[in-house]
């Protein structure tokens, strides 16, 4: 899709957003072609249906270039100051 696309060149019209619902089928593409690891079906639903869960979507137009999940936390009291 890439190569279609006129490749790399123009990498200012790189976009960035939260991961839509309607990105799941090519993200879970990316990973099986990207990593050594099966994601299961649980983690895709807290990626797109948890708010515990948060992400970034980069994107060239249509085409899902990448992304990042994270899920952050906190703990009630994690710096004692005196």
């Amino acid at each position: 899709k890439l190569r279609k696309i006129g490749g790399l060149d123009g990498l200012e019209a790189v976009e960035f957003r939260q991961l839509r619902k309607k990105d799941r089928k090519e993200l879970e593409a990316l990973h099986r072609e990207w990593f050594p690891v099966e994601y299961g079906k649980s983690f895709y639903d807290e990626v797109f249906e948890s708010k515990r869960v948060g992400s970034v979507a980069a994107l060239l137009g249509d085409l899902l270039l990448g992304a990042a999940t994270f899920r952050t936390h906190f703990q009630q009291s994690w710096c004692r100051c005196l």
